[in-house]
């Protein structure tokens, strides 16, 4: 069981594996604003080959957000792997992107909100 100190560092490490896979990922999506539907522009490259990259960067992430799972976060990881698990059955690569975009958005939240607390 990790004490708090441990916690704390794991969290830190993985938080910033995060941010490396927010920042590559989500930096290639364009939004528009258009009657408050937002739009994605996928990049000019081989859209499956991004996309299995992507999806790798996030397992990757995932698996080191774990090593602090016991108890700490244990809840919304097993909701995220299931939206993996989704993500993984889905064969349209824009609703793939757009669904990985709003995960990402959504558990930036929760790992903003718990790094904070581990920190204070």
């Amino acid at each position: 069981m990790f004490n708090l100190c441990e916690k704390g560092e794991a969290l830190y490490s993985s938080y910033f594996v995060y941010k490396d896979f927010k920042k590559e990922f989500l930096e290639l999506f364009k939004y528009k604003s258009k009657k408050n539907k937002p739009t994605i522009k996928l990049p000019k490259i081989n859209k499956e080959k991004f996309y299995i990259n992507a999806l790798e960067k996030l397992e990757s992430f995932l698996k080191s957000f774990n090593v602090i799972s016991k108890g700490f976060l244990e809840e919304d990881i097993a909701d995220f792997k299931d939206d993996v698990k989704h993500l993984q059955e889905s064969k349209e690569i824009y609703i793939k992107a757009l669904m990985l975009c709003e995960l990402v958005r959504f558990f930036e939240i929760k790992i903003n909100l718990r790094f904070k607390e581990v920190l204070e």
